[in-house]
């Protein structure tokens, strides 16, 4: 890839005139930047690999979402490092909006299999919920047959005002475990649908194992505050007109804020996991901003 490149600065006389290259923080662009700086060098043209590089900060915080998602144990640490390896995943991430309307289906866009096992050192508390609803949701989502019974289910809870048709603006969202904002959209819409997936399970025996109590829905309202501000931070980055470095460093520390007055918020009796979980997903956004 180095060679590309060179040659492309080459090609529109471009060596000695660029100040810094923005990139991922995949370890190959390392060798990338250090290739340009030696052949700088060999140039006679001032050139650090260090101070050059602007890593792309949309995909560092896709980066600390995963290890916020592996340490309360909604993936495991297998499918944590599937989707740091996959680019498009943070890109989707970009692009998707956060509104609510743009919710849309990754699963059904998705050709491969992510139900890899979890981890047996899960968060404790967290897990149980984010599991439970998965399970909850692929049973909706199983046949022709449940999704007509969801929509019946959600006309008894909501009236008869609302549709039968088992629309997609309706219906629960299954996310892909490697595209953590589809996480997000699965937790939020499981939360527009509260009553509804309670009465839904109660009414069906073989979901009675996977009912959600007080404490399961307060963890996923928990968890869903705490993506929508890694996706906030991230769309807001990411648009296509307005934001300017200056910009985009206030909303960077901005989440890097967010994620320190959310662990300064948690009783004690919370899961030292998912302490850890913050943690390591705080850690993540400074050790790349002070690179």
């Amino acid at each position: 890839m180095a060679e590309a490149v060179w040659a492309t600065m080459e090609l529109y006389n471009l060596v000695g005139r660029v100040i810094a290259i923005v990139m991922d923080n995949a370890s190959n662009n390392n060798t990338l930047m250090t290739s340009l700086e030696r052949r700088c060098h060999e140039r006679g043209v001032p050139f650090s690999a260090q101070d050059a590089r602007m890593r792309c900060m949309p995909h560092t915080v896709h980066l600390a979402a995963i290890k916020l998602l592996e340490g309360i144990g909604a993936i495991s640490k297998a499918e944590g490092k599937k989707a740091a390896a996959r680019s498009g995943n943070y890109q989707d991430n970009v692009t998707t909006p956060l509104a609510r309307e743009y919710d849309n289906d990754p699963k059904a866009d998705d050709d491969t299999d992510e139900d890899l096992d979890t981890d047996a050192d899960a968060a404790d508390g967290v897990l149980p919920a984010i599991d439970k609803l998965r399970k909850v949701v692929k049973a909706v989502r199983s046949s022709p047959q449940r999704r007509q019974s969801w929509a019946r289910e959600i006309q008894f809870v909501h009236g008869s005002g609302i549709s039968d048709d088992c629309s997609t603006s309706l219906m629960l969202i299954l996310d892909v475990k490697t595209r953590w904002a589809s996480t997000h959209q699965m937790l939020r819409r499981a939360l527009d649908y509260h009553d509804t997936i309670d009465s839904f399970v109660s009414r069906n025996k073989d979901l009675h194992a996977f009912e959600l109590n007080n404490a399961d829905w307060d963890s996923i309202k928990l968890v869903t505050s705490w993506l929508k501000s890694f996706r906030s931070a991230t769309t807001e980055m990411s648009a296509p007109k307005t934001p300017m470095l200056s910009t985009t460093h206030a909303i960077f520390r901005g989440l890097q804020d967010d994620i320190k007055n959310i662990l300064r918020s948690l009783p004690n009796s919370a899961s030292p996991k998912v302490k850890l979980g913050l943690m390591e997903a705080h850690r993540k956004l400074s050790d790349y901003y002070l690179l």
